[in-house]
Parts: structure tokens; C-alpha cells; sequence
């Protein structure tokens, strides 16, 4: 699954970089960087689930509700800012602003979390296997299709790679909620929670959020073109990294 994925990835980095251009890809890649600072939506969150759920299965469906209520709130904060963000950075360099949705991907993925974290709770973590290749995979296949028909225009891009991560998101929420009751709640307060997860934030958000600013910090010095040089290389260093580490792997 891991290699699956990361050969996804590097397919999805290879159409956009030839279909779109050099200087588009990286302003792309750089947009999508800006929002991972919508990892703060976690915030702690799935270590949370994992942790109060697995001592009583019953109340996490609660528990889910009262995160969801909780990421609901952070949204409406931290979307508008990445959202203002890549404006300010790259708002002049954008010939449409529909670009900026590609962040939204991101935000369907960082939402997932909770979900793909109550199913290893319920011993459903095989379902997160699946979970992924619906994400990937039809990002893939539908760029891949838009790239074959000649339907080379960004919008029909920016619809492919949202697809994925929502269809993702869509079907995590449908099976942990088939899995679980729903008219348990939650003894525990949304401010308590809040509280409870912050701990954890710091080491769930703090990867994504610097190799965004990385990226961000890249645009502005170097350009685009650096920023799609760079997504590229590592792109292919972590597809062969991958498949070494399984080649090894198999051979123990």
C-alpha cells in the first residue's frame, strides 16, 4: 500500500509537471504548501480518539462528534487564513483564481485523520488500505484520463485532485459511522477535548507545516521553476527510497 502510494503520488507529479508547465506546477505545488497549515486541524485530534476510544468503544462515536465540532470551529479560522495567505504571496501571479482550491485537497486529507484513526480503534485498520487507494488511486486515474482526452485545462485538474481526497473522506465517514452507534454521546466537553489534544498537536502538525514553509520559503526566493525542480527530485527520491526499503524488506 505504501508503495502504491507513493507511485501515485509520483504519477500525479510527473502528469501536472508535463501538462501544466514548469512555472504553473510550482505556483500549484507552492499554493498547496501554503495550506498545509491546515494541519492544525488535527490538532492532537486522532491521538485523542485512539486513546479515549479505545477504553470504551462505546463512547467513540461521541468522542468523533465532539472532534468534528471542534474541527468545524478551527476552519472557520484557519481556511480564511490560507485562503488570504496564498493571495498575498501569489495573488498576482495567478491568472485564475481557482488554483487556490487545489489547498482543499489538502484539507480533505487532514480531515480523514480522525476517521482513519477511529477504525484502528474498532480493528478496522485494513479499511485505511482501502481508504488510500480510493484517495490516490482516483486522483491518478482521472488525471491521467484528462491528460489522454486532451482536457488539459486547470479546472478539470483541480476537480481531479480534489476528488480523491474527498471520495477518501466521504468513505471513512460512511464506514465508521455504519460501525459504530450513534446515540452515545461523549462525556467529555468540546473545550476538554480541546485541551486534552493539544499535547499531541505539536508532533502531528509540525512536520507538515515546515515542509510547507520550506516550499513557501523556496517560491519567494528561487521562483516557481525551483519550487517544481524541487517537488519533482524529492517526489522521485521518495517513490525509490520506498521501494528499496520493500525490495529489502522481502528479501529478510
Amino acid at each position: 500500500a505504501e508503495i502504491a502510494n507513493t507511485l501515485f503520488g509520483l504519477g500525479i507529479v510527473a502528469i501536472l509537471s508535463r501538462d501544466l508547465g514548469v512555472e504553473l506546477f510550482g505556483l500549484w505545488v507552492s499554493v498547496f504548501s501554503v495550506f498545509q497549515i491546515a494541519s492544525i486541524l488535527n490538532f492532537g485530534f486522532p491521538t485523542i480518539v485512539v486513546r479515549e476510544g479505545a477504553k470504551s468503544v462505546e463512547e467513540l462515536s461521541g468522542i468523533l462528534r465532539l472532534v468534528r465540532r471542534a474541527q468545524a470551529y478551527l476552519s472557520i479560522l484557519i481556511i480564511p487564513l490560507c485562503v488570504s495567505i496564498a493571495l498575498l504571496l501569489y495573488g498576482k501571479n495567478m491568472e485564475s483564481l481557482e488554483i487556490i482550491f487545489v489547498g482543499f485537497a489538502f484539507v480533505s486529507a487532514v480531515l480523514q485523520q480522525i476517521n482513519r484513526a477511529g477504525l484502528r480503534v474498532i480493528g478496522q485498520a485494513p479499511r485505511e488500505v482501502t481508504i488510500t487507494f480510493l484517495d490516490r488511486g482516483s486522483v491518478f486515474i482521472l488525471m491521467a484520463l484528462v491528460s489522454l482526452m486532451n482536457l488539459e485545462s486547470l479546472t478539470y485538474y483541480i476537480i481531479a485532485y480534489n476528488f480523491g481526497p474527498f471520495l477518501g473522506l466521504i468513505y471513512s465517514l460512511r464506514i465508521i459511522n455504519l460501525s459504530l452507534p450513534n446515540e452515545i454521546e461523549s462525556k467529555f466537553q468540546l473545550f476538554e477535548i480541546l485541551r486534552m489534544s493539544a499535547p499531541f498537536g505539536a508532533g502531528l502538525i509540525a512536520r507538515p507545516i515546515r515542509d510547507g514553509a520550506l516550499k513557501v520559503i523556496l517560491s519567494v526566493l528561487g521562483g516557481f521553476a525551483a519550487v517544481a525542480i524541487f517537488e519533482i527530485a524529492w517526489k522521485a527520491y521518495i517513490a525509490g527510497t520506498s521501494v528499496s526499503k520493500a525490495i529489502r524488506n522481502r528479501d529478510q
